[in-house]
């Protein structure tokens, strides 16, 4: 019986061992998050900080700006395309004839003129630089 060990006292080395990691691991991560906090050889100052977020608020400016001028552009082009649809039509007309003489059945043909209408006035919206707008053709 001399140098065996019981199971029991296996899983109580185990638990302490288990246990003095964890609590050895909890000082070197407090530890190494204190070093972290207390170097001061990578500060970054405040001004740098207002710099860089100042520049990107402001390309972020010119890039809503610019997806703004292209969405406006295609919805003027989607416009202009159906201002630009014809619904002019032509139908002849179909007639029958009787074996013989005369006309058995006809039917008269359809036709319909699509005018220019005032919402057919093809304005093309286009952005200018500053995001300001401008109108192209006629009015």
């Amino acid at each position: 019986m001399f140098g065996t060990t019981t199971a029991n006292e296996v899983n109580r080395q185990r638990i302490s061992n288990a246990a003095e990691f964890r609590a050895t691991y909890q000082q070197r991560k407090s530890a190494m998050l204190q070093n972290l906090w207390n170097d001061e050889s990578g500060v970054i100052l405040s001004a740098e900080i207002v710099l860089i977020g100042t520049i990107l608020i402001l390309g972020m400016i010119v890039g809503l700006v610019e997806l703004q001028c292209a969405v406006v552009g295609e919805l003027s082009d989607l416009g202009d395309a159906f201002g630009n649809f014809d619904q002019s039509y032509q139908t002849s007309g179909i007639f029958s004839y009787k074996h013989r003489r005369g006309i058995k059945a006809a039917t008269a043909g359809a036709r319909y003129r699509d005018r220019p209408d005032q919402c057919d006035c093809n304005a093309i919206i286009v952005c200018i630089s500053g995001g300001e707008k401008r109108f192209h053709g006629r009015r």
